[in-house]
């Protein structure tokens, strides 16, 4: 967003909070997805997240980087909610990350043209899944998801490479077995 948007917001404006809305609401609930596995929980803090920029508008500082305002908002609930209730253990040990999917009507974070997300899943670890979806659906850069993760660059960084490059190996198998039928 400019910093015009920014200043707007700052002074109360709708239509700005509005488009920060827009921008961001798609980005903000795929990090709480990650972090609690439950899509209606991402929902609820989503919104949460910001409702609290609204009530804070006068305090934004629009010299700073909004994105990392949300986020850190958006982590910051999460994290208030694993802490204040005992869901968090249940969640853990009760679903797993696929029982949870099976379970939602939507998943919130994947693009409608996006179904190649839906089938990359089954070949890669839960991690690198989510890294990759932050990287190529919301394009953030390594170094957001780093933040976003509580982990250096680095691991992002790598973690994100031997997956594409499993992915990779996987498609090569695929299409040969796909010549081989022909």
């Amino acid at each position: 967003m400019r910093k015009k948007d920014l200043l707007n917001l700052k002074n109360g404006s709708e239509k700005a909070f509005e488009k920060l809305y827009l921008k961001y609401y798609k980005l903000i609930k795929q990090i709480c997805f990650f972090r609690c596995h439950n899509n209606t929980l991402a929902e609820d803090i989503t919104q949460e997240t910001f409702i609290r920029v609204w009530n804070n508008k006068e305090n934004i500082d629009i010299k700073r980087n909004i994105k990392y305002y949300l986020v850190t908002i958006a982590k910051n609930l999460c994290n208030d909610y694993f802490r204040q209730s005992k869901k968090k253990q249940e969640l853990i040990s009760n679903l797993t990350f696929e029982e949870t999917l099976k379970n939602e009507k939507e998943i919130p974070f994947i693009k409608d043209d996006s179904s190649i997300f839906k089938e990359i899943k089954d070949y890669i670890d839960q991690e690198s899944y989510e890294i990759l979806i932050l990287y190529y659906v919301h394009n953030l850069k390594y170094r957001e998801i780093a933040e976003i993760k509580d982990t250096t660059t680095s691991t992002i960084t790598n973690k994100a490479s031997r997956a594409m490059r499993h992915l990779k190996e996987v498609l090569k198998k695929w299409d040969k077995k796909k010549l081989l039928k022909s």
